[in-house]
């Protein structure tokens, strides 16, 4: 349960500063949902392959690692990229999380 809660924090809140603060550009929220499509499609293809905790420790990791990178945007590139990336790891978060 506690690891489910610490999952929603790492997936949902970033969202929030990439929508009201850094508001240069305007299209990084379609950008953030294509990319999370796209993350939940291929990470899955990987799943039968290596296995679903295989899979979700690193997307788990490289998600977390890009919410510190978050507090050094200062540009509308750097939102953009980070709107790809993370959208494309927090999908591949969401659709390989086990239910127990």
């Amino acid at each position: 349960m506690e690891s489910n809660l610490v999952l929603h924090f790492i997936l949902y809140v970033p969202i929030t500063p990439l929508v009201s603060f850094y508001s240069s550009v305007n299209r990084k929220i379609p950008i953030l949902n294509g990319a999370s499509a796209i993350g939940r499609v291929i990470p899955n293809m990987l799943v039968y392959r290596f296995g679903a905790f295989n899979v979700i420790i690193p997307c788990v990791y490289i998600t977390s690692i890009l919410i510190f990178f978050s507090l050094a945007i200062h540009k509308a590139t750097g939102t953009m990229a980070f709107a790809i990336f993370y959208g494309f790891f927090s999908g591949a978060c969401e659709f390989d999380r086990p239910f127990y």
